[in-house]
């Protein structure tokens, strides 16, 4: 192996130093530091297009549970008096869950309406109503025959002979239709109205007042 020249056994020879990218091209301008001026005003430019600085907390944006209520934060505060807002916006997906359910109650009303005045249990080959339910929307007869009992409070009904029956019970299935009560309401209201019209000397025109009052 052949020693270079220059070697230096405790040394070494140098290492070569490549050009570096930062050196002064003698075609530029030498850089110049701006003075205080200059720096005061980038740093306003800076502060006015950022915002916010590091040390200023930024406000969460409210999320979305997927409720009725949407945009509640569950670290909300109590106020010192009265529900919190993660109470009230419980209380109302509640409400709003209930006034569904009882949507969804009187569009089975009106199904029912529809599948009684229907062909359908002339098509089936069933002779009754409730073991066609029973069968096909699993329904227990008691429940057939309070649906049949309020469908019929509450929506007109066609007789075999092609009359007309109006319902007993308008403006209960006025409020049915809007969500403001359910089967249950209807259930007492249909049981008192019942009782009113044995009432001696009680039409129905004043049992209906006394009702909506």
């Amino acid at each position: 192996m052949a020693i270079e020249a220059g070697w230096d056994p405790e040394v070494g020879l140098p290492l070569p130093v490549p050009p570096s990218m930062w050196d002064e091209d003698p075609d530029e301008p030498a850089f110049e530091l701006p003075d205080e001026a200059e720096l005061s005003w980038w740093a306003e430019l800076d502060a006015a297009a950022d915002g916010p600085g590091d040390d200023e907390p930024v406000a969460d944006e409210p999320g979305e549970p997927g409720w009725a209520v949407p945009g509640v934060s569950e670290e909300a505060p109590p106020p010192e008096e009265g529900l919190s807002a993660r109470s009230l916006a419980e209380l109302a997906e509640l409400a709003e869950a209930v006034r569904a359910q009882r949507l969804a109650g009187a569009r089975v009303y009106r199904a029912f309406t529809a599948v009684r005045a229907g062909n359908v249990l002339a098509e089936s080959g069933y002779r009754k109503l409730a073991p066609l339910l029973e069968d096909h929307v699993r329904l227990d007869r008691v429940a057939v025959g309070k649906l049949d009992r309020h469908a019929e409070a509450l929506h007109d009904t066609v007789t075999p002979t092609g009359a007309t029956t109006p319902a007993s019970l308008p403006a209960t299935a006025g409020a049915v239709e809007d969500g403001v009560i359910d089967a249950d309401h209807v259930e007492v209201i249909d049981k008192v109205m019942t009782r009113l019209r044995n009432v001696s000397g009680l039409d129905d025109v004043m049992s209906q007042h006394i009702l909506d009052r």
